[in-house]
């Protein structure tokens, strides 16, 4: 094959003077003097391009061919180690390179810079420049221009950040498309990835960072391998422990047991801490739990922007986020779960919100396992098989356009997952407050006047020790005990034993839990009078009975049947029950162990587990949480249709703390809007219709942890 070499400087276009024909392997494409873009393809043109220059020089030629092609020689392969550049002449005789406008990266490694010096010599000799002057080329940093140009320019080699070592930026070369390496302190450059001098600066391994994973089982051999891993890069010191193979897949631990690491068999927990056994149990709602996230979605596109929160951490649970004057929204919980082997998950969640339209719903990988619930009023737990492998669970609280009620709004206190692990490696430790025994569960609150001040308690200590000369006093669940105040009327319980004889016993003792010490003391025990019977009712000789059917009594009395008064012709006896007339402990608890009547805490810690008795009244006792609904409930029956009266007093610190009244499942809003305008201790008096049959009145004290948009501006 023969290669023709043209000069379109001198000479016409094909002339004998102007061509000469060089022996070469192939014909390459001549780059053109004068037009921004010349390149060269790759290294072999390149390569093909020196070896005709190096036949030409044994060819007599004009001092224009050689300068020409010398010229073509040269500028290609500058723009192979360089960037795009254009070649024109100044004023004088010398052509100059002006390279393009851009950031001012190094020139890529020069491996074929040795092949290419002597091109470059022929280059300068040609063209008339001396060393110094013009475009000078160089292994170290590349191409130049002149001194009087100003600096180098490389636009189109773009830098990328890789966390290289300290001093080492990486760029792209913009012919070869290969990554390359400098470091500017050194001067260095480099095709190959620079390996930093870790060895000064890494830590010595510690047992600290040594953490250890299960592999997936083997179904063939129904075995796994616990393998240990370093948790960071490190050198020397504690070395990793060896693999340990063949350990079998289908061990399975209950709930309080483990599996040791590299063991074959369970083991108890210890005192102090707990398992759920080859899964996890979300308590904790201070902060979201690793592969959870919660957010909102509008089904109206004008509403996207609209704010909302989705659902809301609140140290004890979690909700869905205030909904009222939004429509058409779901607020959703998501959980992204894998499962190694088959499992569950379970949930306790209450819901009050506006009965067939709004409400939560539950789903398991986009299908509806749990259909819209719109009203809880105590935590209620559903359970829900998962298979082998990802799922992801969504808990969702939809609201819809048209009505609020309610709070508007669904929580959740306690999410378990059962089979993402196959079993636990070790149990967990109980949070402060709280302790296990071996073989635990789950962790038991410290009792009233006991605290646990550090996680992992195997017991709870004493607030009052002997010999203390201060006493405290701790609610259950307790970190840490508090100074008691002096004791008052209020903290005095009355208590009457059962009538015998007309005749009682009246003993005083301490409300519990005892959180006072001092001043006010319990009186001794005394013998009174029986108190008499409540209107509508006579003494039998044991007891109060009520006075039998079309028969009343208007007074209260210690008298017998007698008392009771028949009804006129055209006229009937109501019956009317009294729940007021003694709330003493004996009554109290009577009623709740009749089935009658029960009280008792929800959606957070109650210091008395519900409402208690103090002789003329009942309240909500003391030591709640910072969130808590404590409820008081009464099944009663009507023959006609009739109507409930209560006398209440509230005492409140923020505008969400309340009093709420239910029928069966019927939110009685008057005795919100009652409080409303009430002060604290205000005596208030509240009367609703009954209608005949069975029904369930409940009082709900409502506390929330107050929140700065609950504080006025003044």
């Amino acid at each position: 094959g023969m290669m023709a070499n043209q000069d379109h400087s001198r000479g016409e276009r094909g002339s004998p003077e102007a061509t000469r024909l060089l022996p070469a392997k192939r014909c390459v494409q001549r780059p053109l003097m004068g037009r921004r873009g010349v390149g060269v393809r790759n290294h072999g043109e390149e390569q093909r391009q020196l070896r005709a220059l190096a036949i030409s020089r044994r060819h007599p030629k004009t001092r224009s061919q050689t300068l020409a092609k010398a010229c073509v020689i040269a500028i290609s392969m500058m723009v192979l180690v360089s960037s795009t550049v254009s070649a024109k002449h100044d004023r004088g005789s010398r052509p100059v390179i002006h390279l393009d406008d851009g950031p001012s990266p190094p020139s890529p490694p020069a491996h074929v810079f040795d092949d290419l010096q002597h091109a470059a010599s022929e280059f300068r000799r040609a063209a008339g420049l001396s060393k110094d002057g013009g475009v000078e080329l160089r292994k170290d940093v590349g191409v130049h221009a002149r001194k009087d140009d100003g600096p180098s320019r490389r636009k189109d080699a773009g830098v990328i950040d890789t966390g290289l070592p300290d001093g080492w930026v990486e760029f792209n070369d913009p012919v070869t498309h290969q990554p390359y390496y400098w470091n500017a302190e050194s001067e260095t450059s480099s095709w190959t990835m620079p390996t930093p001098d870790l060895d000064d600066s890494l830590p010595f391994c510690t047992p600290l960072m040594i953490k250890s994973s299960y592999t997936r089982c083997d179904p063939t051999t129904s075995s796994r391998s616990l393998a240990f891993f370093h948790t960071r890069a490190c050198k020397k010191g504690v070395p990793l422990p060896p693999t340990i193979p063949n350990l079998p897949c289908n061990v399975t631990c209950n709930p309080g047991e483990f599996l040791p690491l590299g063991r074959a068999a369970c083991a108890l927990c210890e005192p102090g801490t707990y398992s759920v056994g080859g899964g996890t149990k979300y308590m904790n709602w201070e902060a979201w739990p690793e592969g959870m996230r919660t957010y909102c979605t509008f089904q109206l596109e004008s509403d996207a922007g609209t704010p909302c929160t989705g659902w809301v951490l609140n140290g004890t649970q979690v909700h869905s986020g205030e909904m009222q004057g939004k429509r058409l929204v779901d607020s959703i919980l998501e959980l992204k779960v894998d499962l190694l082997r088959a499992g569950s998950v379970a949930f306790e969640y209450k819901v009050d919100a506006e009965r067939r339209w709004d409400g939560m719903y539950f789903m398991i990988d986009g299908q509806v396992m749990m259909e819209m619930s719109s009203y809880k009023f105590q935590y209620e737990s559903l359970a829900f098989p998962l298979s082998v492998g990802y799922h992801t669970l969504q808990w969702i609280y939809h609201k819809d356009v048209a009505y609020e009620m309610g709070a508007d709004k669904a929580s959740i206190r306690a999410i378990q997952v059962l089979g993402t692990k196959y079993n636990s490696d070790e149990c967990s430790a109980c949070p402060r407050g709280y302790y296990s025994t071996p073989g635990a569960a789950e962790c038991t609150p410290c009792a009233v006047n006991t605290y646990a001040d550090h996680s992992g308690s195997a017991e709870c200590k004493k607030c009052n020790p002997p010999n203390l000369d201060m006493f405290k006093f701790a609610f259950p669940g307790a970190t840490k005990c508090l100074p008691s105040k002096a004791c008052t009327e209020d903290d005095i319980a009355v208590t009457f034993s059962k009538c015998e004889g007309k005749k009682r016993s009246r003993s005083e003792s301490y409300v519990e839990p005892q959180i006072c010490h001092g001043g006010v003391t319990p009186k001794a025990t005394k013998e009174v009078a029986c108190a008499p019977c409540d209107e509508g009712m006579y003494w039998d000789g044991h007891e109060c009975q009520y006075c039998p059917a079309g028969r009343y009594n208007p007074e209260p009395t210690n008298e017998g049947i007698e008392v009771c008064k028949t009804c006129g012709a055209g006229k009937i006896a109501k019956k009317v029950e009294y729940f007021d007339k003694s709330f003493g402990t004996y009554t109290f608890q009577s009623w709740l162990d009749s089935g009658d009547m029960a009280t008792g805490c929800v959606n957070g810690f109650c210091g008395t587990g519900g409402w208690r008795a103090l002789g003329d009244k009942l309240d909500t006792g003391v030591g709640n949480g910072a969130v808590a609904d404590i409820w008081l409930s009464l099944k009663v029956q009507l023959e006609t249709e009739g109507e409930v009266t209560f006398n209440y007093t509230t005492r409140v610190s923020n505008m969400e703390d309340r009093l709420e009244f239910y029928m069966d499942d019927m939110r009685m809003w008057g005795v919100e809007l009652q409080q409303a305008g009430a002060q604290n201790d205000q005596l208030l008096t509240y009367t609703s219709h009954v209608p005949v049959g069975t029904h369930f009145l409940s009082w709900v004290f409502h506390k929330e942890r107050e929140y700065s948009w609950m504080t006025a501006d003044d």
